[in-house]
């Protein structure tokens, strides 16, 4: 008997009495890996997988992060799939795929394994826009509990002729639809002509949990696949993009061990992390109005994701439990006759910095290639829509070296503010930089002094000198008695000299947030 279900939503019965219950948490906390190949290890029960250990039938406890950059740019690519693949060396040396994951818009990502297996991890990118500078392939590593941070991640280098613009939906449980809005990779300049657009789409599924069970009477699955459909489509996609993202639980009976899943009477298997993911890649046949026209910045496509479960039952009772989760990227990439962009910015920073009476918002910046450039124009935003200019610098013009540039903007306003750079050219065509972001308010819970009224040392509760930067101290009257940038928690600050009183001590941090603490000093 052979069923498929394109469902995620509901309690379905359908033949031999098989129950698939769906359950979703809109919220749930993803872990991502894989399962691999189940095999019945005897005549009576299924065993969990053993081919290749470790034990899936065990929360993964090892959480590897990464990042993917492009060199030279301030870029993060989004929709980015990391795989983390175990090594197996017996008996040849192979990768099996066991966890999946998407970059997000800070080309982060995250994929979940177990403590103490050797692993390494690959990557698939739209390689119409970049080559790879290096960690294309990791180093092996053995991971271990907890997180681990892969000391390097994918950096790439983008192709001289390209622009290449992403972005990548939530994980959300399906089914769901929506739209991924992506920037149109617009030439600064108009001295070159758009030539190509090559979508680039990345489908990404996780199960955290499955747990098959068996009703009335002892049951087989030959065939368990769970996974998901991921329909995207935009302007001229012909045909729209559909990526089935699967993962194959069982298998049929062969002439060596049995790949079939067999469960008895009463037993429940419980596995987690299934993850799956696939990209897919076209140049468009013409390059559509959609990808030009300048009114609009941005590019729209409509995605949907179902829930894909696909079953074959030899017979018996049996139903399972999951909850199907997933993600989808596009990428464009616009290839150009000749180098399209008259600015490569290689660094963007903002940092708040905060004095007595003053706050400023210092913005670093610097290129490693300048055509024909004119004006940067620094702009600011309260809620990254709407944005007005604060500033200008003069650009370099033309240079094939770094460039180093600066801007303080000496009326911040308060609470969060955005900032990014308007890129201008002699042409007055002009591209952005990308947004980052600054907060003045200091947080309640930051470190504190003691003790409380206080007669000769007063101690920094919980300092750390890489995010404290300065503790002043001022009387009643609002003048400064004492200041100092040197602080530690085990390290007293002598007041045996300051007369009896109440006193303001500010701790201020490099991130530009600050504190401000009443004291009281009791000889």
């Amino acid at each position: 008997m052979s069923s498929f279900i394109n469902s995620n939503h509901h309690t379905l019965t359908i033949q031999n009495s098989i129950i698939l219950n769906f359950s979703m948490k809109k919220h749930l906390i993803i872990l991502q890996t894989i399962l691999c190949i189940f095999i019945y290890a005897g005549a009576s029960a299924q065993t969990f997988p053993v081919l290749p250990a470790p034990d899936y039938g065990t929360d993964h406890d090892a959480f590897i992060n990464g990042t993917v950059t492009v060199d030279g740019s301030t870029q993060t690519p989004a929709g980015i799939v990391a795989i983390l693949s175990r090594v197996v060396t017996s008996p040849s040396v192979s990768y099996v795929p066991v966890s999946y994951a998407l970059t997000n818009t800070d080309g982060q990502f995250s994929l979940s394994g177990q403590s103490g297996v050797t692993y390494r991890v690959t990557y698939q990118y739209p390689t119409a826009g970049f080559t790879t500078l290096s960690g294309g392939t990791s180093a092996n590593f053995v991971a271990a509990t907890g997180v681990n941070t892969l000391s390097s991640g994918l950096v790439l280098t983008r192709k001289v002729n390209t622009i290449t613009k992403c972005n990548v939906s939530p994980t959300d449980p399906t089914n769901w639809g929506g739209t991924i809005l992506v920037e149109k990779p617009v030439a600064a300049s108009n001295l070159t002509t758009l030539s190509t657009v090559t979508v680039f789409t990345s489908s990404y599924v996780v199960n955290p949990k499955i747990e098959i069970s068996a009703g009335a009477s002892a049951s087989v699955y030959s065939k368990l696949d769970i996974g998901a459909r991921i329909f995207i489509d935009g302007p001229e996609l012909t045909p729209s993009h559909t990526l089935e993202s699967t993962k194959k639980f069982a298998g049929a009976r062969t002439s060596g061990p049995d790949q079939r899943i067999h469960i008895n009477l009463g037993d429940k298997l419980t596995y987690y992390d299934i993850s799956s993911a696939i990209t897919q890649s076209t140049e468009l046949d013409a390059v559509p109005t959609e990808y030009t026209d300048i009114s609009a910045t941005t590019v729209p496509f409509q995605v949907a994701a179902n829930a894909l479960t696909a079953t074959e039952n030899e017979g018996g009772n049996a139903g399972f439990v999951l909850s199907t989760n997933a993600a989808a990227g596009v990428c464009l990439v616009y290839t150009y006759t000749t180098n399209p962009l008259p600015v490569t910015l290689s660094s963007f920073t903002a940092k708040a910095k905060v004095s007595e009476n003053t706050k400023t918002v210092a913005l670093n910046w610097s290129t490693t290639s300048e055509v024909n450039s004119d004006l940067f124009n620094v702009e600011r935003s309260s809620n990254t829509k709407d944005w007005k200019s604060v500033g200008s610098v003069t650009a370099s013009v033309s240079s094939e070296v770094e460039k180093k540039y600066s801007f303080n903007d000496v009326q911040p306003a308060s609470g969060v503010s955005y900032y990014r750079l308007k890129m201008i050219d002699k042409d007055a065509t002009f591209a952005y930089s990308r947004i980052v972001k600054v907060q003045f308010e200091g947080n309640s819970e930051l470190v504190t002094v003691y003790p409380n009224p206080v007669a000769e040392e007063l101690f920094v509760k919980d300092a750390d000198s890489e995010t404290v930067k300065e503790l002043s101290i001022f009387n009643a009257a609002g003048k400064s008695v004492y200041q100092t940038a040197s602080i530690s928690s085990d390290k007293g600050i002598n007041v045996k000299n300051l007369a009896s009183g109440m006193y303001i001590v500010k701790i201020s941090r490099n991130d530009g947030t600050y504190k401000t603490q009443k004291i009281v000093i009791r000889k």
